[in-house]
């Protein structure tokens, strides 16, 4: 599966490598065409990336984490969690791992505990659901 090459009909600007820094907040500030043309660059030049940890006032900075840009190299990691893990590096920064385990977000779950939860919770989330959901909170905020 292939990243479409052109974005709102216009082709991302080229952004340097080594102008990218995904571990800054100043990446992350920047216009939708920007980030587009730097992931393009990383998919084309460097696909297994390291990324530093975003500084936060306040909190320890992590060792940072590898990334992978391209669909396919993320297809594989997804369906490996013998080999690619998501925990416990993408935990709220301030939680002790016990309490991570048990009360952190499934996104840092690896299959197959990802998997069973998501079963779970799937029909919350259909579009019939959403939609009568919306329905609900925006009838809450008319009340107000």
């Amino acid at each position: 599966m292939g990243i479409p090459t052109l974005v709102n009909g216009q082709a991302p600007p080229h952004v340097p490598l080594g102008e990218i820094e995904m571990g800054t907040l100043d990446f992350w500030a920047r216009d939708d065409a920007y980030r587009d043309g730097a992931f393009a660059t990383l998919r084309r030049e460097a696909p297994v990336t390291f990324v530093n940890e975003i500084e936060w006032e306040g909190f320890e900075t992590g060792p940072g984490h590898w990334a992978l840009m391209r669909f396919d190299d993320v297809h594989f990691a997804s369906r490996h969690p013998e080999i690619f893990s998501s925990y416990p590096n993408i935990t709220i920064a301030d939680q002790a791992p016990e309490v991570a385990e048990y009360f952190g977000s499934m996104i840092a779950l690896d299959d197959p505990r990802h998997a069973r939860l998501r079963n779970i919770v799937r029909s919350a989330f259909t579009p019939r659901v959403v939609a009568r959901t919306e329905e609900s909170v925006r009838e809450r905020a008319r009340r107000l």
